[in-house]
């Protein structure tokens, strides 16, 4: 039996890319990039960060065009920083502890 490979769909296309994207920006455009975020459907998790970067924003693309389409939407109010994911060696549950 041959094996089954589970192919991740965003909008009807399939998922053969993904990356982690960096945007850097000043606090006044905060509220913008979360709304700007919600709207793009590539957009998987926005995690708001302290540093030198404001947001790391984990995306899935069909093409590597979606990628620069997204890079260059993001670019609008600040700089980005693109990575692509090769692989993802450890994925562990998030656990809460509690006292």
């Amino acid at each position: 039996m041959p094996a089954v490979r589970a192919v991740p769909v965003l909008l009807g296309q399939a998922v053969d890319l993904q990356a982690v994207v960096r945007v850097r920006t000043a606090h006044e455009h905060i509220a913008r990039y979360v709304q700007l975020f919600q709207s793009l459907p590539e957009v998987l998790q926005v995690l708001r960060v302290t540093g030198e970067d404001c947001f790391v924003v984990y995306c899935a693309f069909a093409v590597p065009h979606d990628l620069e389409r997204v890079a260059d939407t993001l670019a609008k109010f600040g700089s980005v920083t693109t990575a692509l994911v090769l692989s993802n060696p450890v994925a562990k549950p998030l656990s809460v502890m509690r006292d």
